[in-house]
């Protein structure tokens, strides 16, 4: 006769897909970690711990952004309910069981309860998009994705969430940076798979006839300011992590993390600067001329600098002189 056992509503809704992305990150960060942690990892949260242990770097990481952190809490308690978890009674921390296998590796099936923070229980709205999104261009996609998660034997939401295709039939992104701006699409993903998705977007909008005037923006409060990885990489930077170690990780050339690293000090922020110096090739004559140019001509652009030295001095030592400028000097 409890208040769960008179609710209105009976109806079980199917969990697996938040399942699985939960004991993906459970296994993914070594099963080490307490179920607050993991919430961190999928909901995709920069903290100290996370930078770290380097789980920003993760496929998991903020795959979970459709759940907010209670939500996810309660979809936790059912999984070690339902005795896919096995919670280490001294120290909190979550390890998989065998019964996870089945959900993660054969796809069963997991139906359970789901509420809203105060609400009555309701069925999981897997995108938590609206419906106004292009049907056959989300199809097509998600074909694609398929076809890729068969093809590296992952979960297709590895590749790309629901949530991610449904913004790419809403905004249909054209080039790398509105490519970026979609929920859950960071510089490796971009990497990996923008070339495919980005080439099917344009030949589908081709076909159809849309055009720029014809997009369709997201409502206001979908973006996330955190969808660009770039700052999460430069933090990574300021924490240590070298500029080719990053490189290495996140699949791009040296100077692609330079320029990630221009861009945050742009905005104002403090940037290490001992791992940029050892970047730097320019001889140390030049370093106060340029500063001088920076003066003058402030700091906007790097063109007319480099014209003005005939070109002996590079874009990426340009780049770094600039942050080192934005940092008030060279440490003494």
């Amino acid at each position: 006769m409890c208040d769960n056992c008179l609710a209105v509503e009976k109806e079980m809704s199917d969990i697996t897909i938040p399942a699985q992305k939960f004991l993906s990150a459970v296994k993914r960060t070594g099963e080490i970690f307490g179920a607050n942690y993991i919430i961190d990892v999928l909901t995709g949260t920069v903290s100290d711990r996370i930078l770290s242990n380097g789980h920003h770097g993760l496929s998991v990481f903020g795959i979970g952004k459709e759940f907010n952190k209670k939500q996810w809490q309660m979809l936790t308690q059912q999984f070690v309910q339902k005795e896919f978890l096995i919670r280490d009674i001294e120290f909190g921390s979550l390890k998989l069981s065998e019964k996870a296998n089945s959900v993660l590796f054969k796809n069963e099936k997991v139906l359970g309860k789901f509420r809203e923070p105060g609400s009555p229980s309701q069925k999981i709205k897997q995108s938590g998009l609206d419906l106004s999104y292009d049907h056959e261009l989300f199809e097509l996609l998600r074909r694609e994705r398929k076809d890729l998660a068969e093809e590296n034997n992952v979960p297709p939401y590895v590749i790309f969430s629901d949530r991610s295709l449904t913004e790419m039939a809403i905004s249909y992104p054209q080039n790398d940076e509105s490519f970026l701006r979609i929920s859950g699409v960071g510089i490796k993903k971009l990497e990996s798979y923008g070339d495919i998705f980005l080439s099917i977007i344009k030949s589908y909008c081709l076909r159809k006839n849309i055009h720029n005037s014809d997009y369709r923006k997201k409502k206001p409060g979908k973006q996330n300011p955190d969808t660009l990885k770039y700052k999460i990489v430069v933090q990574s930077y300021n924490y240590g992590s070298p500029i080719d170690k990053l490189a290495n990780e996140y699949k791009v050339k040296p100077q692609t993390i330079i320029s990630h690293i221009a861009r945050y000090a742009n905005e104002g922020n403090k940037i290490r600067l001992d791992g940029l110096l050892e970047k730097l090739s320019v001889k140390s004559d030049k370093h106060q001329k340029i500063f001088d140019e920076f003066d003058k001509d402030g700091i906007s652009t790097l063109k007319n600098i480099y014209e003005k030295f005939n070109g002996e001095i590079s874009y990426e030592d340009l780049h770094i002189l600039r942050i080192v400028y934005l940092q008030g000097g060279f440490p003494k």
